[in-house]
């Protein structure tokens, strides 16, 4: 897991590192905000989980991770149209 955590912020920086100051802009406000909504999540879900309702396997986070990453590019590169 951590290789491909690894890998995965290596393909991030160098795609950051070839991108226009236009796309980087909209890269890091939607990441900005995947981080933040990922965080309200694990904070819910991990409150969730102490009255033990819940269990969410690592793929799920990931997939969590990726769906406000995917909204926020779309909102901030429709913004800035």
């Amino acid at each position: 897991m951590i290789a491909i955590a690894g890998f995965a912020l290596w393909a991030v920086l160098r795609f950051l590192g070839v991108a226009d100051e236009r796309q980087r802009r909209i890269n890091f406000r939607a990441l900005r905000f995947a981080f933040v909504v990922c965080l309200v999540l694990s904070l819910v879900g991990g409150f969730v989980q102490g009255f033990g309702v819940l269990r969410v396997s690592w793929i799920d986070v990931l997939g969590l991770e990726l769906i406000p990453w995917s909204f926020g590019l779309m909102f901030y590169s429709w913004r800035h149209q």
